[in-house]
């Protein structure tokens, strides 16, 4: 079909999609001095015009140069996203259940890709960029009700709202107080002993933790994830399955997104962030070695891979089983504990 962007090419596909990512880079440290002065409640809600933004350009311009700026503009709030939300899940929930409730967001991230997947076919460009940028609508309207986390109100003194936002999230019981006594010690120690950015290299331990988050979202990205969900629908070889569109295979891919990382969210507190991880990668890393010899005995060699024309596809399942198990929902817990 004639695409909605006049004169758009394989190349400009490519930089928008790249775009995203890069406008990833920018946002975490900035966000992360503006959720330390105005909450992170806050920082939600006020850059929520972000994304909100860039759904506007999609639906009102039609040119390469405003999707660039659209694309870009995703990624800066992909950023703050995925800085802000770890936090505020970690300071709101209860330690028995911080690891679950962080796996949920994971689950909710594909939970959106698998919309647009099944719905996007379906509809106009335009009614699918007004329809998921009312979901930036729906948020804010609901997020309004949240409260700020406790860890938060104690560090700006603010003890009683922080009792009072244990309330609404414990409910009615007496070891809201218990807890709140041990945030404000918590919060007491960290603020005497607040750090710069120097105090991160500053002791082995702090070393170790910088190191594992790094590397840990470095192997995340390097998955392979970005180009899965970009890309799938078009590196598919023709039947790949026999009766099944290339349309329907890319949602039974978002479909295992969505229930592997339901499982983790069981396994995560069981079996611990560890296992699991090492769990992931190695089968993230079996699944695209596979995948990229059938592409390479396809592309570059004589050898006839027609009849396994189903191994892509059932590469890009075990891939997406494996790293919504560990790689993605965990790391993004990970960053969220560790400090």
């Amino acid at each position: 079909p004639e695409s909605p962007v006049p004169g758009m090419t394989t190349d400009d596909t490519s930089w928008m999609i790249s775009l995203m990512y890069f406008g990833n880079l920018f946002s975490p440290i900035p966000c992360g001095y503006i959720m330390e002065a105005i909450g992170r409640k806050n920082t939600l809600l006020f850059l929520n015009v972000i994304p909100l933004a860039s759904w506007l350009l999609i639906i009102f311009t039609k040119t390469v140069l405003w999707l660039y700026i659209a694309r870009f503009m995703a990624g800066l709030w992909l950023g703050i996203v995925y800085t802000v939300v770890p936090i505020y899940l970690g300071e709101i929930a209860e330690p028995r259940v911080r690891g679950s409730l962080s796996t949920f967001f994971a689950i909710m991230t594909y939970v959106g890709v698998l919309f647009e997947y099944v719905v996007g076919p379906f509809v106009s460009y335009d009614n699918l960029a007004i329809t998921s940028g009312m979901f930036c609508i729906i948020f804010f309207v609901t997020f309004t009700f949240m409260p700020e986390t406790p860890y938060y109100l104690v560090k700006m003194n603010k003890s009683e709202e922080a009792r009072e936002a244990l309330f609404w999230l414990r409910g009615d019981t007496p070891d809201v107080d218990v807890e709140l006594k041990k945030i404000e010690n918590a919060v007491s120690q960290q603020m005497a002993n607040k750090g710069t950015i120097k105090d991160l290299f500053a002791t082995r331990a702090n070393k170790k933790a910088v190191i594992t988050v790094g590397v840990l979202s470095i192997l995340q990205r390097l998955s392979g994830i970005g180009a899965m969900i970009a890309y799938t629908s078009v590196t598919l070889p023709k039947g790949a399955i026999h009766h099944v569109t290339t349309h329907q295979c890319v949602i039974v891919l978002g479909s295992v997104w969505v229930f592997s990382t339901l499982i983790s969210s069981f396994l995560v507190d069981r079996l611990g962030r560890k296992i699991l991880l090492i769990v992931s990668a190695l089968g993230c890393g079996v699944a695209t070695f596979l995948a990229g010899t059938w592409f390479l005995l396809d592309a570059k060699t004589d050898i006839d891979v027609t009849s396994l024309n189903w191994a892509p596809f059932a590469c890009f399942l075990l891939h997406g089983f494996f790293y919504s198990i560990g790689l993605n929902p965990i790391v993004t817990t990970i960053k969220g504990e560790v400090f």
